[in-house]
């Protein structure tokens, strides 16, 4: 894969390098996130659970048309990973 630095600089191109491949050994990298919107990773959620006929495929679109707010217009890259938030069924017991 082929990724521009946008800089002349060799060592600022090093350095983004070596954060590129930090994120993508920890699962953190997303192509292109500050061009990726909510409306975007959602629609790609909801095609998989219906590709892959998913039991909870309701309970997705309830959430996906939540009011929207600001959240569709956002950069993908605003939000975090989801192994890092709490698991909603162990928050608060100490699990």
């Amino acid at each position: 894969m082929k990724r521009s630095a946008r800089t002349t600089s060799r060592a600022v191109a090093s350095q983004q390098l070596e954060q590129w491949k930090a994120q993508i050994r920890q699962g953190t990298y997303v192509p292109d996130a500050d061009q990726t919107r909510f409306d975007n990773l959602a629609a790609l959620l909801l095609d998989e659970y219906r590709a892959n006929g998913r039991k909870s495929l309701g309970r997705a679109e309830a959430a996906v048309d939540q009011p929207l707010n600001s959240r569709e217009r956002s950069p993908a890259s605003h939000y975090t990973t989801i192994r890092d938030q709490p698991r909603a069924h162990n928050a608060g017991t100490g699990a």
